[in-house]
């Protein structure tokens, strides 16, 4: 069974939500690649002889993979940061299957994304409004960011 690429890369999975995603995410190249088969296994096995049979063919359809979802990024279709999710369980059946890919070429196009949410500073008004909440559990909490906010603030003039 530790002979078959698929065995091999589900027994990298360790935490449930990457057990549920990443076959996702892997069967969804698979079908990229149009290959046959009727279980995701069978799948993997030929896109496993696939990139033993010609590695640079690989390289370049994964390039136009990563392209394809670039081109849906800059469509809104999903948002850039989404993009690594993609290639991540790619990259793990490689890994697991000592298939040796530049990484850093295939990586280089993909766009950074945006990590951090877009945060602001609360307004004065706008603690004073949620200072009113009647529920008691989070005025303190308002209270001492808005202390620790007017410190910083105060601080950095």
């Amino acid at each position: 069974m530790m002979d078959s690429p698929y065995f091999r890369f589900i027994y990298a999975l360790k935490a449930p939500e990457t057990k549920r995603q990443y076959p996702k995410r892997l069967e969804v190249f698979l079908d990229y690649l149009k290959l046959r088969g009727t279980t995701i296994e069978e799948k993997a096995n030929q896109f496993y002889e696939f990139i033993n049979q010609d590695p640079k063919t690989f390289q370049n359809t994964l390039l136009n993979y990563i392209i394809f979802h670039n081109d849906r990024a800059k469509k809104g279709q999903i948002s850039q940061s989404t993009i690594p999710n993609y290639y991540k369980p790619i990259k793990l059946f490689c890994d697991m299957n000592d298939i040796i890919i530049n990484w850093r070429l295939v990586t280089r196009g993909i766009p950074k994304g945006r990590h951090a949410s877009e945060d602001r500073v609360p307004t004065r008004d706008e603690i004073k409004k949620l200072l009113e909440y009647p529920d008691r559990r989070i005025n303190p909490f308002i209270f001492f960011r808005s202390m620790v906010l007017d410190t910083c603030l105060l601080r950095s003039k």
